[in-house]
């Protein structure tokens, strides 16, 4: 399940970043300082870093383990050849990785609540597509 949700990540990530590059995102109305657009627009990229990277270094470490990698029971071929021992320093990444994307995800969500209820600025109302 672990592969599968990951790799469900990684594609529906990509029509995500396509809505986002053509314009789908909430605009700002209440604009705030140069910085915090800045940490803002840096805090989402590292973020998609993150959801695109992970991904593709689990199923480069499984490959090396010989972890027989699958998506909802489809079989994923392997991104590398299995190898005897540790599966090298991509595998490290991708549990570090994992740790600090968990960090970044909480941090963001402490972030949009207190833009909704300390700045009271409607972000979480412009991000609803309805």
């Amino acid at each position: 399940m672990h592969f599968s949700l990951g790799l469900a990540v990684l594609l529906l990530i990509v029509p995500r970043l396509i809505a986002r590059w053509w314009g789908s995102q909430p605009r700002i109305e209440d604009p705030q300082s140069p910085w915090l657009n800045l940490a803002a627009k840096t805090g989402h990229a590292v973020l998609y870093a993150f959801m695109i990277g992970l991904p593709l270094t689990g199923c480069y470490a499984a490959s090396r383990l010989g972890v027989p990698v699958s998506f909802f029971g489809l079989p994923v071929p392997a991104l590398a050849a299995s190898v005897q021992g540790a599966p090298g320093t991509i595998a490290e990444l991708h549990e570090a990785g994992g740790t600090v994307i968990l960090v970044l995800a909480g941090l963001h969500a402490v972030i949009a609540l207190w833009h909704q209820f300390v700045l009271r600025d409607g972000t979480m109302e412009r991000m609803n597509p309805v």
